[in-house]
């Protein structure tokens, strides 16, 4: 069953890899770039995912950038539109090695974490610290 979830997040990872931000032109879209850090430690892998909030009037496609030891940045022309904007992040630790069933690729951090940002035009910048989850 494990595996199966590795798998379908490998295929998931090649394509997005293939598929960026979007499908490309003009766009009107803003750049960002910015850390991820998980317990004050950089998150070494996993993804940033940014749509448009259409409870507060956003709208446009969903944008997807790949964290990379504690970064990420989306792809230029490519990233979010400008507006209110939910992100949801999902960080993996180191790869484990691969062997007795397991195929090699990284455990998930923490659950999905969601939270909403504005995005400005042009270049900005929005870092990450994602809480750890309470205890009940």
């Amino acid at each position: 069953m494990m595996e199966q979830h590795h798998l379908k997040f490998g295929m998931f990872c090649v394509l997005m890899a293939t598929l960026g931000c979007g499908w490309g032109g003009d766009s009107g879209r803003s750049n960002v770039t910015g850390t991820v850090l998980f317990n004050g430690s950089p998150v070494d892998g996993g993804t940033v995912t940014f749509e448009p909030d259409a409870s507060k009037g956003g709208a446009g496609p969903q944008c997807i950038a790949f964290i990379e030891n504690g970064k990420y940045r989306t792809k230029d022309g490519l990233g979010p539109v400008p507006g209110p904007t939910i992100v949801k992040i999902e960080g993996f630790g180191p790869a484990p090695i691969s062997g007795n069933g397991n195929l090699g690729f990284p455990l998930p951090l923490f659950p999905a974490y969601t939270t909403t940002i504005e995005v400005s035009k042009g270049a900005s910048t929005a870092n990450f610290d994602v809480p750890s989850a309470k205890k009940k």
